[in-house]
């Protein structure tokens, strides 16, 4: 069944939401919400470290819950996606404000950031579910499916560049006019997730139209999913479980990586100077990646697109490892991977609506919502995982805050590098073999699988 033709305006803007989203959580809470805790607010650490380790792994459990939600309730006024990008996103303003205040007593006012933050969680995943999901909805076949995610990587790694630019100078511009810190951070949080609330509504804007809203009480009851139809969705689908196991290797090389790299700056190039160049060039080369996705894939296909962008990432972390002492082969590494990785992080996403393709085509019902929330869920486990293996990792090697860079152990500089590069690399190495040998739909077989439902569905509307 031929669906509507995509229009200028999504062609153009689709993704707009999630450049409002990255602005808000990549440029703002990611980055800041730690150092606004312990230095703004002057938390105590026990009481950090409790909060921010309860909401991940609430948040990463919840996920399939969040997904099985969104497919298995009655849809509502707007269609089963669009109606999330209404309400919730207002949600996520409260929520998040106040997640950059300190009221009242340190245990009171922790509480209520820890609490914001499990909220803010709950309610941005439903209308970032429901925007992934319409990929699937709007896309006529794999290639549009590929050029969507293309435009919608752009526009997240977009995101990246301007909240490395924004944010803090925002931050220090409201802190100082209001002569307080912590309202600085409050301002600001509030204007980059109402800025996320204009860019998602905007986008439920330009998508109206593209849904269905289906009236008919009996055809309703007919497609509701049961808890039995999601379970079947993702343990009857062999290419979406070798996809979740793949993903968390790829998710946990970034979320390594970030985490490792400020030691390098600091105790291998011992210049922290160089960092913003660092994290600019990776902005960018990641956009021109995601940008390039649609053409590769027409080229390859998504899983051919998806391996070519891990495997080169990769390589090049596993070259830059050898590399790293030497700054100016570093960047030459970095910027080559970074490009990949914008390959990766955008088809990986396709290889999901491919995995949907086949879950309806094998159990008849329409699951998207949850089984894009496994890859939410691949996502958080893999933040979880980092949170253990850097640590870990620098432990071994002997690293102490009070060593001097320039008095470094050889050990413990290698251990840095080991975290910082070889690890990323390796685990990528991996997630490349997984998906090269293990996930087996290919581009023809997305499109019979989808003609064929497409033909079941026109035989039973008669």
């Amino acid at each position: 069944m031929k669906k509507k033709p995509l229009s200028k305006m999504i062609t153009r803007f689709y993704g707009i939401s999630d450049f409002g989203f990255n602005i808000m959580t990549g440029g703002m809470e990611v980055k800041y919400l730690v150092f606004f805790m312990t230095n703004v607010a002057k938390f105590s650490l026990v009481s950090i470290g409790i909060a921010t380790t309860v909401a991940a792994v609430i948040d990463a459990f919840m996920q399939p819950v969040y997904g099985g939600l969104m497919t298995g309730l009655k849809p509502m006024k707007w269609g089963r996606n669009r109606s999330w990008l209404v309400f919730m996103p207002v949600l996520v303003l409260i929520t998040f404000v106040t997640m950059f205040t300190s009221i009242g007593p340190k245990n009171v006012g922790v509480i209520i950031v820890a609490a914001s933050l499990c909220l803010t969680n709950a309610a941005r995943t439903f209308p970032w579910l429901a925007h992934v999901n319409l990929i699937t909805v709007m896309a006529n076949g794999p290639d549009e499916r590929a050029k969507l995610a293309s435009i919608r990587g752009t526009w997240a790694a977009a995101g990246g560049i301007i909240s490395s630019y924004v944010v803090l100078p925002l931050i220090n511009f409201f802190a100082s006019r209001l002569n307080n810190e912590v309202a600085g951070y409050t301002v600001v949080a509030f204007i980059v997730s109402l800025f996320y609330v204009i860019t998602t509504w905007f986008t439920f804007w330009f998508t109206k139209g593209y849904e269905e809203v289906e009236t008919d009480t009996a055809m309703i009851k007919a497609e509701r999913v049961t808890v039995k139809d999601m379970l079947l969705s993702t343990a009857g689908n062999p290419p979406l479980l070798v996809l979740l196991i793949a993903d968390f290797f790829k998710c946990m090389s970034g979320f390594v990586m970030s985490a490792s790299a400020a030691y390098y700056f600091t105790y291998i190039v011992r210049d922290m100077s160089l960092m913003p160049l660092y994290l600019f060039l990776g902005a960018i080369m990641s956009t021109l990646g995601a940008a390039s996705v649609a053409f590769i894939a027409r080229k390859l296909g998504t899983k051919g697109a998806a391996t070519l962008g891990v495997f080169g990432q990769g390589i090049a972390f596993t070259i830059c490892f050898f590399l790293a002492r030497n700054v100016t082969l570093f960047f030459v590494c970095i910027i080559i991977a970074r490009f990949f990785g914008g390959i990766t992080n955008t088809s990986i996403v396709s290889l999901y609506t491919d995995c949907i393709v086949y879950s309806e085509w094998k159990t008849g019902k329409d699951t998207s919502a949850f089984i894009m929330a496994t890859m939410t869920f691949a996502l958080k486990l893999s933040y979880i995982a980092r949170g253990t293996l850097v640590p870990a990792v620098l432990a071994l090697v002997g690293f102490s805050a009070s060593i001097d860079p320039a008095v470094a152990s050889e050990t413990m500089k290698i251990g840095i590098l080991v975290a910082f590069l070889a690890i990323p690399g390796g685990v990528l190495l991996v997630s490349g073999l997984l998906l090269f040998f293990g996930y087996k739909l290919t581009k023809e077989k997305v499109l019979e699988l989808q003609t064929e439902i497409d033909a079941r569905k026109a035989a039973v509307q008669g």
